[in-house]
């Protein structure tokens, strides 16, 4: 969603002062849609920190989806909406899937090539990890937390990252609540 955010928001600029005047009014009703979405995280609530290459990575934000059925995305962005299309360099996003069931059970489950790998998003920088895994450790009617740790390589650069320690906190569905 975000990228066709941008999309859109540079096909607009292209059409000179009126193209970025309805820019920022498209700008400005995605915003008020996603608002309700994403929430900011704090240590005592939505949360996720990890450590890329060694460095702290902490989210300033989360993205919640609504109605989850049978996985969560777990998306956690550094940076804010305001800054998303002047200054992209300044955003970074981590992203990967949960199950229901793991949750359940307080499983694991490995990041794969085919079914779930750990995306990393930092400016330009594709990076995809699938040696890795996360794992649930404490599940309520109110949280979901975890760990998780994955080498991630870049689409187009090939260098490869090591993102370790990682711990997320987020908020349990509702759908999932009478089943935990």
């Amino acid at each position: 969603m975000l990228l066709v955010l941008g999309i859109l928001i540079g096909v607009q600029s292209c059409k000179g002062q009126s193209g970025k005047k309805q820019a920022e009014e498209l700008q400005n009703k995605i915003n008020g849609v996603m608002d309700a979405y994403h929430k900011p995280t704090s240590k005592s609530a939505l949360y996720l920190e990890a450590k890329v290459d060694g460095k702290p990575w902490v989210a300033d934000w989360m993205f919640i989806d609504p109605e989850p059925n049978k996985s969560f995305n777990v998306n956690a962005h550094k940076g804010d909406m305001e800054t998303l299309s002047s200054h992209p360099e300044k955003n970074a996003t981590l992203s990967f899937y949960i199950t229901k069931d793991d949750v359940k059970g307080k499983g694991s489950r490995k990041f794969s090539e085919n079914s779930n790998q750990l995306q990393f998003f930092e400016h330009e920088n594709i990076m995809m990890g699938s040696e890795g895994e996360y794992h649930i450790t404490n599940a309520t009617a109110q949280w979901i937390e975890g760990t998780f740790q994955c080498k991630v390589k870049g689409l187009e650069s090939g260098t490869i990252h090591q993102i370790t320690d990682g711990f997320f906190r987020v908020s349990t569905p509702e759908k999932w609540k009478k089943d935990l």
